[in-house]
């Protein structure tokens, strides 16, 4: 059994299991910490293969939210969490960043069933306590390195999600949650029911950081003409600092000591054969903490198109 301990949120006395990831044994004799550096965790999130996912909250040394995917012994930014050794000089980076106007507070994480959900099948899903939206979260290893990015999902909920499991018979998705505080959804609370339709989905559902270039990869077929004419792609990035601070402001990454966000030159983009992959190309393309891509396009059936893929790039292979 595992569970996420949240922090001490000021300089008070240190309480051994503040901010950790805890694993209690089968036979629930004894439990050990399993890795530390939360801030406010909300719930943890069990993969298919044994992943762990903990996501965390923008404030004291964490710069913005973030969702996890954790490892034995990692530490994951919150100075004010227990530390069994020294006090750590640099953390785990997220699998990706997100701003405040994407999640303000993000809660726990599932996996749909390989079966189920066609093109979503085996994906990881974030609930989102502050908006009430749906998220797939797409993620990659580059030389051992998680990243990847989320695309909103088109399920918004009337309060904030907590919440998710999939219903072993049927494959329908239940989802419940609450409104307590910093939410911008007006319910109390509710369980709600997500059923598939045979509509298309029309999202990225894979994303692969290339040594120039972002390869997005949809659900179904894309318009030749408007998804490879770059005039309907635009990227933005920047950078978060790491301070015990409350959060932080964006930096541009061009220029670390300027506030604000970076465009960035989308030099190409082209269409696999199978019409369902996007190669994004962009010079020196380097690590960064939050890039925001937007997209104007067509399905192949014609269907206006029009979202973000936000992400963070820890490795550039």
């Amino acid at each position: 059994f595992y569970y996420a301990k949240s922090a001490r949120h000021a300089k008070t006395p240190l309480v051994p299991h503040h901010g950790t990831l805890i694993r209690v044994s089968a036979d629930g004799q004894k439990s050990e910490i399993v890795c530390n550096g939360f801030r406010a965790a909300n719930g943890v999130g069990v993969g298919p293969h044994g992943e762990l996912a903990v996501s965390d909250q923008e404030g004291h040394w964490t710069p913005a939210n973030r969702i996890n995917l954790v490892k034995q012994g990692g530490f994951y930014g919150n100075m004010w969490s227990y530390h069994v050794d020294e006090e750590p000089t640099e953390y785990d980076p997220p699998v990706v960043w997100l701003p405040k106007n994407v999640d303000r507070s993000p809660a726990a994480q599932l996996w749909v069933p390989e079966d189920r959900w066609g093109a979503l099948g085996g994906k990881m899903i974030h609930t989102s306590y502050g908006t009430g939206w749906l998220w797939h979260v797409m993620y990659e290893k580059v030389d051992g390195t998680v990243q990847g990015g989320v695309v909103r999902l088109p399920v918004q909920f009337q309060t904030g999600i907590m919440r998710g499991r999939f219903h072993p018979g049927s494959g329908h998705l239940y989802a419940c949650g609450l409104v307590g505080w910093s939410s911008s959804q007006p319910v109390d609370g509710g369980l709600f029911r997500v059923r598939r339709t045979e509509t298309p989905l029309n999202l990225p559902v894979a994303l692969h950081v290339k040594q120039n270039g972002i390869e997005l990869t949809f659900s179904d077929k894309l318009d030749l003409k408007t998804a490879a004419d770059y005039d309907n792609w635009s990227v933005e990035q920047w950078n978060y600092k790491w301070s015990g601070n409350y959060g932080s402001p964006h930096f541009s990454v061009s220029n670390p000591r300027k506030r604000g966000q970076d465009e960035v030159d989308v030099e190409d983009v082209t269409l696999s054969d199978d019409g369902k992959t996007v190669f994004i190309e962009i010079d020196d393309l380097q690590p960064v903490m939050q890039m925001q891509i937007r997209y104007n396009i067509e399905s192949a059936a014609g269907e206006e198109l029009e979202n973000s893929v936000w992400m963070t790039i820890n490795a550039v292979p």
